[in-house]
């Protein structure tokens, strides 16, 4: 059995939310980058190619696509900043955390949440990043920092981890 208690801090909360992101992708997520270079590919071609007869049709359609790169593109920066901000709403919930490890179930105390009881069938997944592992209940999901590991109960988390999920 592995018992800890400690609080998440803000680099931990991101770096939960970045892999239950990765963990979880939106279609969306993954044309960004996409839609960003076209709409620098889109730039320099108008520039390339302003002043010749056959632009006007393609500098319509480059207009089309950059302008839907520059608002898929924002969006994904919104969220990004929502993200970073939402930490300062969610923080109670990230304090006085304690959660034991057992073969057979995980038992977690918040103090702004109340305790929780769960079998091992009701997580979706887990994750491991480089300092917390990630453990994931539908859309929930409880992030234990490796900081309040040592080496011996980080590697038997591990090994629990990869056996019952």
């Amino acid at each position: 059995m592995i018992t800890v208690t400690y609080t998440v801090d803000r680099p931990e909360y991101l770096e939960a939310q970045r892999l239950f992101r990765r963990y979880r992708p939106k279609p969306e997520r993954r044309l960004g980058p996409a839609l960003m270079g076209a709409l620098f590919i889109g730039l320099f071609l108008v520039l390339w190619h302003s002043g010749t007869i056959g632009t006007a049709l393609l500098g319509t359609a480059i207009t089309v696509l950059d302008s839907l790169a520059i608002g898929l593109s924002f969006g994904y920066l919104i969220r990004r900043l929502i993200l970073r901000s939402r930490f300062k709403t969610d923080q109670h919930l990230m304090t006085d955390l304690q959660v034991s490890i057992k073969e057979d179930e995980v038992i977690t105390n918040s103090a702004g949440i109340g305790d929780s009881t769960f079998s091992w069938p009701a997580f979706t997944g887990w994750a491991e990043g480089p300092n917390i592992f990630l453990l994931f209940v539908g859309s929930m999901l409880r992030a234990i920092p490796k900081r309040v590991l040592d080496e011996l109960q980080a590697g038997e988390l591990r090994d629990l981890l990869e056996r019952k999920l």
